[in-house]
């Protein structure tokens, strides 16, 4: 398995994921939504594919599905691969505001990632999470913060895997779904 930025070769791998029922959309999101989003991306593969660096929080903003607009922070996305079946297996992204460790509402955590079902307990998102840490680092940010709901306990393992403390116990805001969710933050620099 390796983190890869894509290119126009993967598009299909993940293209055949969404059509399989998943997605890696702001929760919340209509199947609508999921097929207009599959009609973007075979329309121009090459824009999708332009802001999974977006170091200058270039990309435009967003609609959450509670309809509250989310601005674009410094990110980066990578996708979880499979090299030797040639497969989409998740993605992970990483965002922060330059000069700060605070983030904005919309965003309750520094990371955020996602494997699809059918590739789920293989490790994949506790290496994902241990290679996108050494980004963070790389960027700067002196820890992160990573949030999951309190039910998620393969979610739970993997950031405790990965050095995570939890730090708190919260509701969420209404635009995630004001569930009850863990706060855990890994330390990156020691």
């Amino acid at each position: 398995m390796q983190l890869i930025k894509p290119n126009l070769s993967h598009v299909l791998s993940y293209i055949n994921s969404l059509k399989r029922g998943w997605h890696d959309l702001p929760t919340g999101t209509s199947a609508v939504s999921v097929k207009n989003k599959i009609d973007e991306i075979q329309e121009n593969p090459t824009q999708f594919l332009e802001f999974f660096d977006d170091l200058d929080a270039r990309a435009l903003p967003y609609l959450l599905p509670d309809q509250t607009v989310a601005y674009a922070v410094p990110s980066l996305r990578r996708w979880i691969w499979d090299e030797h079946k040639m497969q989409y297996c998740g993605t992970i992204s990483l965002r922060w505001q330059k000069g700060t460790t605070e983030l904005p509402p919309h965003l309750m955590g520094h990371i955020g990632y996602s494997v699809v079902p059918w590739e789920q307990n293989k490790g994949y998102a506790s290496f994902a999470l241990g290679e996108i840490l050494k980004v963070a680092k790389l960027q700067g940010l002196p820890f992160v913060y990573l949030v999951t709901d309190i039910s998620n306990k393969e979610s739970i393992r993997v950031i405790e895997k990965n050095g995570g403390i939890l730090i708190e116990t919260f509701t969420k805001p209404p635009m995630y779904g004001s569930g009850h969710a863990h706060r855990f933050k890994i330390l990156l620099v020691v």
